[in-house]
């Protein structure tokens, strides 16, 4: 906190004030940078039609935003991690309103999505970006690329597996996705 309120050029008092604790600061962090992909994906999903395409841009978005800040990351997960944190519940709706950002992402692809998980799948998404996440605190390779790798590769996959999904004979397990992630909601 001493180190934020130096370079913000506000006193450590001041900078508590506004934040009680690391955590805290962290979550606003967090948020904020969420709320940053939700209006700088605009023209990513204004251009792109398909669900690969879209969930392509929209990660490579996302880790050239996070991408700066990857010293502090682990500390940002480590309080996530912390029941007691101020990152327990969502007292801001930003899930809400990531997984609304995701229900577009599917909603305006031109890709078609079998519709017994059309609707779970933007909670997929969510989950499957905060895991993207974790697995860039994580990732010590030069320039991150195995984080890069997977934002490659790993939305052309994703898409073609949901694809698989509409065919005959997929239905059952579908429906065992579906109601295994209406549980976990």
């Amino acid at each position: 906190m001493r180190e934020v309120a130096k370079r913000a050029g506000v006193s450590v008092g001041n900078a508590y004030y506004y934040f009680p604790s690391k955590t805290h600061l962290l979550r606003t962090f967090h948020d904020d940078a969420l709320r940053e992909l939700f209006g700088a994906a605009r023209p990513v999903l204004d251009r792109e039609r398909t669900l690969e395409g879209r969930l392509r841009g929209v990660l490579e978005l996302w880790i050239a935003l996070i991408e700066p800040y990857h010293d502090a990351a682990g500390a940002l997960f480590r309080s996530a991690a912390d029941p007691a944190s101020p990152f327990r519940g969502d007292p801001s709706g930003l899930r809400e309103q990531a997984i609304g950002f995701y229900r577009e992402v599917v909603s305006r692809s031109s890709t078609p999505v079998p519709e017994e998980i059309r609707l779970e799948l933007p909670a997929i998404l969510w989950t499957a970006h905060t895991g993207l996440t974790l697995f860039w605190v994580h990732d010590t390779s030069f320039r991150r690329r195995r984080t890069r790798a997977l934002v490659d590769r790993g939305p052309g996959l994703f898409t073609r597996i949901v694809s698989f999904s509409r065919l005959p004979g997929f239905g059952d397990l579908r429906r065992q996705f579906r109601d295994l992630l209406r549980d976990l909601d």
